[in-house]
């Protein structure tokens, strides 16, 4: 992807009731051919969607959309991106600088909520000596997934084993700094005035998703419950090879997709086409993600 499609992603500002509200660009990851992460359909099934779609397969390109609040006097900002890591090459780790398009730098925030801890979610918590990026930011993060990462006993753990250790250690350098200002939470548990957490284990066990609401308006913080909407939104069934336990992603995704519909939610999809916002309807026996754009 060339220095003028990665360029255009900046900030998206948008309101959720009374909360000002911006969609603030990583940049983008690359994850190789589509086929190779995709379980269920034929390779020529997968590029032929994507290419209805507009979307290259090979590579395939995600977008990184990490979330920033402006709540009640307080910078929250979702997710953090790869920060200096390089982990997905030069396209990505751009969310600090495009904060500062926002007029916000990482001293301003004052809360970090993690979907899950993983290079392009939570590896931006860090600058490239390993030291905190942010200066004041309190952490948030599932009690299940600190402890799948971050405890001992895990590494016996069937579903860590198969994860490279490059990973692990990563993960767990970039909360490291953090061990002092990091608070656990629990599905169900509201974490800020009006977000409200939702457990959707499958992508990592301590995955969790998020709905915001304020005044008569809501947002819903999907994460990686799917991470390519014309994929695996349209078939939530086929399997995602890059989750720690498809199969539970796969039942999680179906599930979760459902009660969006049902609900009528807005969402943010964290690797959706830039911006990422819009809503889910039903196609078929699988779903549509209609966006906003």
């Amino acid at each position: 992807m060339d220095a003028a499609e990665i360029t255009r992603r900046g900030v998206h500002a948008f309101s959720i009731g009374a909360i000002d509200a911006f969609v603030v660009s990583d940049g983008v990851i690359n994850v190789g051919d589509a086929a190779q992460v995709i379980e269920g359909p034929t390779s020529d099934q997968v590029a032929q969607r994507l290419s209805e779609n507009g979307v290259s397969h090979n590579p395939l390109w995600l977008d990184e959309n990490c979330l920033l609040l402006r709540l009640d006097a307080q910078w929250v900002l979702f997710d953090t991106g790869e920060g200096t890591s390089g982990f997905s090459g030069p396209e990505g780790g751009k969310l600090i600088q495009n904060l500062h398009k926002a007029g916000v730098g990482p001293d301003d925030i004052d809360h970090i909520i993690l979907t899950h801890i993983h290079p392009d979610h939570s590896w931006g918590l860090v600058d490239g000596g390993g030291l905190a990026a942010y200066s004041k930011a309190q952490i948030h993060v599932s009690k299940i997934e600190y402890e799948f990462w971050m405890t001992e006993g895990a590494q016996a753990d069937p579903l860590r084993a198969p994860v490279p250790d490059i990973v692990v250690r990563g993960n767990q350098a970039s909360l490291a700094p953090y061990a002092d200002r990091t608070h656990l939470f629990a599905d169900g548990d509201c974490i800020l005035p009006g977000i409200t957490v939702k457990l959707t284990s499958g992508h990592t066990p301590g995955h969790c998703s998020f709905l915001l609401e304020s005044d008569d308006e809501r947002l819903f913080v999907l994460g990686d419950v799917a991470h390519q909407e014309h994929l695996l939104v349209r078939n939530p069934d086929w399997l995602f090879t890059l989750d720690v336990d498809p199969q539970q992603s796969a039942r999680t995704r179906r599930a979760l997709l459902d009660w969006l519909v049902s609900q009528d939610l807005p969402i943010l999809g964290f690797h959706f086409a830039y911006p990422g916002l819009g809503k889910i309807a039903t196609m078929g026996d699988g779903f549509w993600f209609v966006s906003e754009a």
